[in-house]
């Protein structure tokens, strides 16, 4: 960028030419070179996802402002999460996935007896409901049916089948207000496995029991 005084050819002048821009400032004139335009980058496969997720929690956000009962709900949690406004709370909404920190097996036997329980949370909104699968390791589904919610807000599900429990393999599948799931299936050692499905797919995909 350079500033030019005293030069009556361009002094004065505005807008661009070549790749010069020309702006006056008071009485001088400021001569810089016009950005350059960058290049389109390719989108990884998990940029375009965000993307249209973030696409997707506008959509909704902007749904949910023409709803005055619905904004008043989203005011509120913007209050307690110390956000700007309703829309933004409705788009952390929307963003904030399910954590199923825990699927507890051990009591369960295989008989039709002995709680599977699961702790399931979702950072400052609420789990509506969890649901339980019980398939064998081929993909057959032996039983489904929803947990309940116990004082201490951990979700508790009694198999009412018998099967052999070295052969099954048990996925819990949380359910937020939106109706987006999130599914979840114990490993060995260690925290449980999730897969984030969107939509109102209470059912985990195949892929995920096998």
């Amino acid at each position: 960028m350079a500033t030019v005084a005293n030069n009556s050819l361009i002094q004065g002048m505005r807008g661009t030419l070549g790749r010069l821009v020309f702006r006056t400032v008071g009485d001088r004139t400021i001569v810089s070179c016009r950005p350059s335009i960058p290049r389109s980058r390719k989108e990884s496969p998990v940029q375009r996802l965000n993307r249209s997720r973030f696409r997707e929690a506008s959509q909704y956000a902007h749904a949910m402002m023409r709803d005055k009962a619905k904004k008043e709900y989203y005011w509120q949690k913007a209050r307690q999460m110390k956000l700007p406004n309703a829309y933004t709370a409705a788009i952390t909404d929307f963003m904030r996935k399910i954590r199923i920190q825990s699927i507890d097996t051990g009591r369960h036997t295989g008989n039709a007896s002995g709680n599977i329980i699961i702790e399931a949370h979702k950072k400052n909104f609420a789990v509506d409901q969890v649901n339980v699968t019980i398939a064998t390791k081929t993909g057959l589904e032996i039983e489904t049916g929803k947990a309940v919610r116990n004082a201490s807000g951990k979700w508790i599900y009694k198999p009412v089948n018998i099967a052999d429990q070295k052969e099954l393999v048990i996925i819990a599948g949380a359910v937020d207000h939106l109706g987006k799931t999130t599914f979840a299936k114990p490993v060995a050692g260690g925290k449980p496995f999730a897969c984030y499905e969107y939509g109102r797919n209470l059912t985990p995909p195949r892929w995920f029991i096998t």
